[in-house]
Parts: structure tokens; sequence; C-alpha cells
């Protein structure tokens, strides 16, 4: 079973406008409708992506990294702290004096960071690297740090990436502020994703848990931000910012 959803205050960027915002900014973040099905499928998309260098890294094959001999340890190691997410609460909206339409509004308008501010460092930003271009940002943190869905959205792909090259893939699709995003989170192992396609996750949610899978210098969370359509990765801290900007909030 996919352990239980977890939200975390300290992750959050963006809170909701009061119902009287709600008017003037009417497509605010929300669960995307079911990807409309097209002649082009999420794992053909994803390797025209990795053939255009749009995820980090390669490997000859990807069957040697998800035969992974230390998994049976890393499982022991991750017990615990899979036990103690079944204690976390779920951060629910509250219904207040205007009702559910007020909350369902709160709700809507959560953007996350994807991982808990103190638990990583920002070790490689978006832009040129070593002569090639990195399209996302790492976030370095010790195998199994906990990592979480930025918004309300759909799990449209949950398993390897193209050859192995980011280890354990997961790729949310949202809608914020009325345009299509992608959410891209690469190196996971394979025990280390909480997750399965056709999922509805919400913002801050458990998905994953930070690995060292694929072509990785090191544990990490490789984050990408696509948006307007699959492959057209942008800078994802400046999309973060852009969707409101670090803002401490509570349940």
């Amino acid at each position: 079973m996919i352990p239980r959803a977890t939200i975390l205050p300290s992750l959050v960027l963006t809170l909701a406008v009061p119902l009287t915002g709600f008017a003037l900014y009417p497509a605010s973040v929300g669960v995307a409708d079911p990807v409309a099905k097209s002649e082009v499928s999420v794992l053909e998309t994803i390797d025209a992506a990795a053939a255009a260098n749009l995820l980090e890294g390669a490997t000859s094959t990807g069957t040697a990294l998800l035969a992974d001999p230390a998994a049976p340890a890393r499982a022991a190691e991750s017990a615990p702290r899979a036990q103690a997410r079944t204690d976390v609460s779920v951060c629910e909206p509250v219904v207040g004096a205007s009702g559910l339409r007020e909350a369902y509004t709160e709700r809507e308008s959560v953007v996350y960071l994807p991982m808990v501010e103190g638990t990583y460092h920002n070790t490689s930003l978006y832009g040129p690297r070593w002569g090639s271009f990195h399209p996302g940002v790492d976030f370095a943190a010790p195998v199994g740090t906990p990592i979480h869905a930025i918004a309300d959205g759909e799990v449209v792909w949950a398993g390897g990436g193209k050859e192995g090259r980011s280890g354990q893939l997961v790729i949310i699709h949202h809608v914020i502020n009325g345009q299509d995003v992608w959410s891209w989170y690469g190196h996971m192992y394979t025990d280390g994703v909480h997750v399965a396609e056709g999922d509805r996750v919400r913002a801050g949610q458990l998905i994953a848990e930070v690995g060292n899978n694929g072509y990785s210098t090191g544990p990490h969370l490789h984050f990408e931000i696509h948006t307007g359509e699959m492959g057209n990765h942008v800078d994802p801290l400046t999309f973060l910012a852009g969707a409101g900007g670090p803002v401490a909030g509570e349940c």
C-alpha cells in the first residue's frame, strides 16, 4: 500500500488567497483533469526527452540498476521511517464561515517545495553545466529524505527512466494558474517510490524518498518543471518563486 499522505507546513510556498481574491485569480492550482489519451504514450515522451538530454545521466541498461543488491538493507533501514510516517496526520482545509467553497479555494491555492527546508542543499542549479545543459535543480540530501508533491495533481509516470538514466522517475501533471505543468522527480530507488501511475496526489503529499540511483554522484533529488507541454523544461526555482514566493504556513 502507498504510505499515508503527509503534508508538512514548512514546505509551503504560497497559501490561499481569501475568497474575495478568488474572483481576481479564478484559475488557481487544482487537481488536473485526467490527462487526455493520445497516440504518444508517456513512456514514448520520456524516451524522446531522454534522447534530447532532458534527463540527466545515462546508463547502458536499466535492468542492472533495478537489480539492486542493497535494496534489502535499505528496506530494513527505512522501516522505522515508514512507521513514523503513519503517525503523522494529514492537514485538511478547515471549513470557514463561507462554507465548503472557501475551504476548496484555500486548498487549490497551495504550492510547495519538493523538500522541507533544512533537509537539503542545492548542489547544481538549472542551466549550463560541464559543457552540457542541466534541465533541473539538484536537492542533495541523505538517502530516505522525504520528497513531496509540489501541488495537487495526477501521477502520469512512476517507474524507470530511460535506460536507468535517472533511476526511478515520478512525473506529476498539475494545472497551476490555468497552465499545464509537469513536475519531475528522479534518482529514487524502487522501494523509495510511494505513488503509482494514475494516483491523485495533494500538495505536500509524501510521494518518494531521496535515492542515489541511475547516473548520480551522490544521494539527491533531481527535480524538473515542464510547462505547456512535456519536454519544455524551465528553471524550477524561478517557476516556484513565480507561483507566490516562499511563505511559511500552517495547517
